[in-house]
């Protein structure tokens, strides 16, 4: 009988903890406001993706290199795809706010000549600035939003806590079994 009301304890236990699933941080960009030979983006392509992690990043997460902590990556910027398995990160820099925000980041995703890049703050070298360097390159296409990169928004859970309903049924549970735990030992 011990170990059926152990078991029980057990199953209502389990039962009450949050769930621990992997945590997706999704980035939308802003419309590109400069492109360089014109050929591949247009004002209407803007960078978009996903970062994928075990758990939340937490509150206050610093300014540090996410590569060893990425599960899993998926960035667009309207032309090219790169992605867990066809890409490797080159730089994967983000920061959490107190609420666990992402406010700031330095991501570029590349293979061979091509890659993707945004950055909050911008980056001092913006795609004006190093339009200079590919001017004369007609097969280089180069866009950016430096003035507005974009935002941030998570599948998270808001609070780790257990539900109240969780705690509640937990408890219940306890209860009973104290109470059936007292009626067998007044019967003996």
């Amino acid at each position: 009988m011990r170990l059926r009301i152990l078991t029980l304890l057990a199953a209502l236990f389990l039962f009450t903890l949050p769930t621990m699933a992997n945590t997706t941080y999704t980035y939308t960009g802003n419309d590109f406001e400069f492109i360089l030979n014109g050929t591949a983006y247009t004002t209407s392509d803007f960078i978009s993706g996903t970062l994928t992690f075990a758990a939340p990043l937490g509150d206050g997460f610093s300014f540090q290199n996410i590569n060893t902590i990425l599960l899993s990556y998926s960035f667009s910027d309207g032309v090219q795809t790169f992605s867990t398995g066809n890409s490797l990160p080159a730089t994967t820099f983000v920061e959490t706010d107190a609420s666990g925000n992402i406010t700031k980041w330095f991501l570029i995703f590349t293979s061979g000549p091509d890659s993707i890049f945004t950055s909050n703050p911008p980056a001092a070298n913006s795609a004006e600035d190093s339009a200079q360097d590919f001017s004369s390159s007609p097969n280089v296409s180069i866009a950016d939003s430096r003035n507005d990169p974009g935002k941030w928004t998570s599948d998270a859970p808001v609070s780790p806590v257990p539900e109240p309903s969780g705690l509640a049924l937990l408890g219940t549970g306890v209860l009973g079994l104290v109470g059936m735990g007292r009626r067998r030992f007044a019967r003996r």
